[in-house]
């Protein structure tokens, strides 16, 4: 029989060979200051390595575990609804676990570099929080990126991009995604009390593992058009009267290709590289987007 673990880590994976390692060995260090924890991930449709790397990895470490669901692109060639597919099946694996142990905590991670600042401190306080949480979400200390998982009363009632379709016509591309999009990119401060919301993900989520018991990421009649994966599976949870919140002090990362696009010159220099095909100053661009990412 399986022993009791603190964390359960799950993600999915495609096309990662390049930093599933680092990624894993990251997390691995992490957690080991918290508690007893596993891996298991769902990986599909990567032309890429992964798969070996992942089985390399299982090898090397008895606490991971993954499914490879292979080429589901025919099958399900919505990308959204792909998603939706391989999140159901770590939360099957969870509600299967959930029968013969217990699992405190479903740990959900992007592996696609999101992670840099995520450190044991910063999740152990967010595990002590006061308040009655049933899932805690992660902020960047750059602008709040993943406007697409978010939900908020008044910061962002639905899917923006579903709003910059809309508002495209009337303004352009480049002024209706600032409205839309990259005005709500606000910076958190760290110092902040934690924010309730509907939904929000932000590259890493931690949900009471009890609480999945019975939801997974299966669309329904109330879903709002646009809606994607975490939005699905949070509403859910909150519709049922769970308490989400995104805490602010728990930082995950600073920069990234997401919200680097939030600071102006970068978007007028990418408009004037897109009008004039200005295939020089592209070459420039792209150096400066890492240096962003990486160093601000």
């Amino acid at each position: 029989m399986k022993e009791d673990i603190d964390f359960l880590i799950v993600g999915t994976v495609r096309n990662v060979a390049k930093g599933i390692r680092s990624e894993i060995l990251h997390l691995n260090k992490i957690f080991a200051q918290l508690g007893k924890f596993e891996f298991f991930f769902v990986e599909s449709d990567s032309t890429d390595n992964t798969v070996e790397i992942l089985q390399g990895l299982k090898t090397e470490n008895v606490n991971l575990d993954f499914i490879s669901l292979g080429d589901l692109r025919t099958t399900h060639p919505d990308r959204v609804t792909r998603l939706q597919f391989c999140r159901n099946h770590y939360l099957i694996y969870l509600q299967e676990e959930l029968i013969l142990r217990e699992i405190k905590y479903l740990i959900v991670v992007d592996l696609d570099g999101i992670n840099t600042l995520l450190n044991s401190k910063t999740i152990a306080q967010s595990l002590r929080r006061n308040e009655s949480w049933s899932a805690i979400f992660a902020n960047q200390s750059g602008p709040y990126y993943d406007i697409l998982a978010l939900r908020h009363p008044i910061w962002c009632q639905r899917n923006s991009f579903c709003d910059l379709e809309k508002l495209t016509p009337i303004f352009g591309y480049a002024k209706a995604k600032k409205l839309t999009v990259y005005d709500k990119m606000i910076k958190v401060d760290k110092s902040s009390p934690m924010i309730p919301v509907i939904s929000a993900f932000g590259g890493f989520g931690i949900y009471r593992a009890h609480i999945l018991k019975d939801h997974d990421y299966t669309p329904t009649v109330n879903d709002e058009p646009g809606d994607i994966d975490h939005v699905v599976l949070n509403r859910k949870l909150s519709s049922v009267g769970e308490k989400l919140f995104i805490d602010p002090q728990l930082v995950n990362g600073a920069w990234n290709h997401h919200n680097v696009m939030s600071i102006r010159l970068l978007r007028e220099l990418n408009y004037l590289i897109r009008k004039y095909n200005l295939t020089l100053m592209r070459k420039i661009l792209r150096p400066i987007h890492r240096f962003v990412t990486k160093h601000v």
